[in-house]
């Protein structure tokens, strides 16, 4: 369905109606313009061109941080949960090796628990080996002690029997042998079973060491779930949090991933404010640029420094899915020149980073300066008004802009506007703006009613509508009935 605009004639009453209105609409046009002129002769809307040193900085927020730290952090714990349960309060001054944070090892020490069971089994199982190998081998070594007596036994009697006959000679020398191949045996079968034994004691004695090792290792990683402070200093918080979540200070009862830092412990020897730029203003810092840093906390002290480093990487990436995300940004990291005990890291501050200073300019405010429907910049001046002055402008910036062309130190200029045929700074761009962005829209209406398309709302409550149309067809329905009856009748 394609757009269309209805003309119809205006009644006369409604065209005296408009014709008074619009005749009204001047009238108050007329008395504010005299009022803004009359105004404008107020001495307390005028101001004196400036002379001096122009300066272009940019103010932006910032924490005070330490410049070297170390970090206390999460062991390297994949298997299961790691989650605070007690941590040493923010602030607190520690010695090297004082503890820091607990973090919870109840899954460990029932790993622990049942690593333990097992070790006592082992052990109890080689105890038992051992005495079952140490009385098989006594068993063994009296049957040799018995073997050699009657290796010996054997050897008398035929030393004894050389005299007899011949048959009983040999029947002792037979003998003789036959306690020789015993006690041969009996020593091979120690030596056997000694071998047996041994590898069968190692296998078990592998279960104990492994069951030790096991025990060893859980005890091990207990112990890296109390952390405890590598130096002495202060204690401060880390920002944990992942990417689909705010970041936020770390507390008792967070979890925390493997190798998260959750404290450092600055050297407060050296501090510095870190800030994030946003990265058009971030391409016009250089290391090197003088900083004024002046903490929320105590307004009245302000702090020389200097730019240190700008990130060359945007910081934090913007994630439309992520409605914790922030616009893409670069850290900026700047030095503060003086020592102070009441820099703590943490702290909140605002840092004034002076990117340009031209010397000995005029100047005035940017609310002073107008723009005629040609888009030229004038001023108006006590000497000169209600005429406007041309001027030639230069550089800017949050609340100046230097005027080269047009003006003298002498002269005053006003914050009002007086005439309206000029506006404020900017407004010819932002009309050309809305101007282009009108003539857009009318570009996709062409282009809708082109292709057929017609722009409908969105529906609020589909149901409602959905009954409401119920509504009004059985309601049309009962209507038609109505007329046929009535036709009939």
């Amino acid at each position: 369905m394609k757009l269309k605009i209805s003309l119809k004639r205006i009644p006369f009453k409604d065209r005296r109606f408009w014709g008074l209105s619009a005749l009204a609409a001047v009238i108050l046009i007329m008395v504010f313009m005299l009022v803004m002129r009359v105004s404008a002769k107020d001495d307390s809307l005028w101001v004196q061109v400036q002379k001096g040193d122009f300066i272009i900085d940019l103010i932006e927020s910032g924490e005070i941080r330490s410049v070297n730290s170390v970090f206390v952090k999460a062991p390297m714990e994949w298997r299961m949960e790691l989650q605070i349960i007690d941590m040493v309060p923010e602030g607190t001054m520690v010695e090297e090796g004082d503890f820091l944070i607990q973090l919870d090892t109840g899954v460990l020490e029932e790993e622990l628990d049942k690593e333990f069971d097992k070790l006592k089994q082992t052990e109890a199982e080689l105890r038992s080996v051992e005495t079952k190998h140490a009385s098989r081998i006594k068993e063994l070594e009296t049957n040799l002690k018995i073997a050699i007596l009657s290796k010996e036994a054997a050897h008398i009697k035929v030393d004894q029997l050389k005299y007899e006959s011949n048959t009983r000679q040999e029947e002792a020398r037979l003998e003789l042998q036959k306690e020789l191949i015993r006690f041969d045996e009996t020593e091979k079968k120690i030596e056997t079973q000694r071998i047996i034994d041994i590898a069968e004691r190692q296998k078990v004695a592998l279960s104990v060491e492994q069951a030790r090792n096991s025990v060893e290792s859980i005890n091990k990683r207990i112990n890296e779930f109390t952390l405890l402070a590598p130096i002495s200093g202060m204690v401060v918080y880390q920002e944990i949090g992942g990417w689909d979540s705010p970041r936020y200070k770390s507390s008792i009862g967070d979890k925390v991933r493997p190798g998260q830092a959750i404290i450092s412990i600055p050297n407060l020897s050296s501090m510095k404010m870190v800030a994030q730029v946003n990265e058009i203003d971030a391409m016009n810092l250089n290391v090197g640029k003088k900083v004024f840093i002046r903490l929320d906390a105590f307004e009245e002290t302000i702090y020389n420094g200097k730019v240190m480093k700008v990130s060359p990487l945007i910081e934090k990436m913007n994630n439309y899915w992520n409605p914790f995300s922030k616009p893409p940004s670069f850290e900026v990291n700047i030095l503060i020149d003086e020592k102070s005990d009441i820099l703590k890291p943490g702290m909140t501050a605002q840092g004034r980073i002076i990117l340009e200073e031209i010397p000995e300019v005029l100047f005035v405010p940017v609310g002073a300066v107008f723009e005629l429907n040609d888009g030229t910049s004038v001023v108006y001046t006590k000497r000169s008004f209600p005429d406007p002055v041309l001027v030639k402008l230069g550089k800017r910036n949050d609340r100046f802009v230097i005027v080269e062309e047009g003006l003298s130190e002498e002269d005053n200029v006003t914050l009002s506007q007086p005439s309206y045929e000029s506006h404020p700074l900017g407004w010819i761009a932002e009309m050309e703006r809305r101007k282009t962005e009108f003539k857009e829209f009318l570009n996709h209406i062409d282009t809708m009613n082109e292709l057929g398309l017609t722009y409908e709302p969105a529906e609020k409550d589909t149901t409602q509508n959905k009954i409401s149309t119920q509504q009004k067809t059985q309601s049309s329905m009962v209507t038609e009935k109505n007329i046929v009856i009535q036709n009939k009748q």
